[in-house]
């Protein structure tokens, strides 16, 4: 009985501990700060709603084997369009000449998706990219959305990062002067070719 609960309590520990980064958020381009989720599906990091300078999310992995980790974040009323990129960095250490640096641990096999829903009740994936990708005005409405990175550590660990910003809706007022600007160039190229 005793070895079963070892047992149990050992795969309990591994099983978190291959699941769990250690996470620092940027909200809207503001200093970074640690946070305390575990990035589970049920405790996901938090990025909060987005806005026109950047939110980022960094996290080290510093156990071996594949991970599923999970952040959300909201699109404000009045934007409608996101961009989200995603990257992943190798772990090193700087040895004498002539050696010099040696990767220590990498993360293989990344990707991060974007979903409806929070990741505590996700819905449909929307798009998926991976290390170094990027999506460039996504047509998101205002409401609850979740990022799924998931992906493979390789020895002693490795870093991601997802950066995402939203644009605000255009106001018709911005349409009419676009619209006007467009006439007054129109009317200029017209003039010249006739002159």
């Amino acid at each position: 009985m005793k070895l079963k609960l070892v047992a149990a309590g050992a795969m309990l520990v591994f099983g978190v501990a291959a699941q769990a980064g250690s996470g620092f958020v940027s909200q809207n381009g503001g200093s970074l700060a640690p946070v305390s989720n575990t990035g589970s599906s049920s405790d996901a990091y938090q990025i909060g709603a987005l806005d026109t300078l950047f939110s980022s999310l960094f996290v080290t992995m510093t156990t071996a084997g594949s991970f599923s980790e999970w952040a959300d974040f909201t699109v404000p009323a009045g934007y409608n369009m996101i961009n989200a990129a995603a990257n992943t960095y190798a772990l090193s250490i700087t040895l004498p000449p002539p050696v010099g640096p040696v990767v220590i641990g990498s993360i293989s096999n990344f990707s991060m998706t974007i979903g409806n829903g929070s990741s505590a009740s996700p819905g449909s994936a929307i798009t998926s990219i991976g290390a170094g990708g990027s999506v460039v005005n996504l047509g998101l409405a205002p409401g609850s959305y979740h990022l799924e990175f998931s992906g493979t550590v390789n020895g002693a660990g490795g870093q991601y990062s997802a950066a995402l910003n939203a644009l605000p809706v255009p106001e018709p007022e911005t349409y009419a002067m676009m619209l006007a600007g467009l006439g007054a160039l129109g009317f200029l190229a017209r003039r010249r070719q006739n002159a």
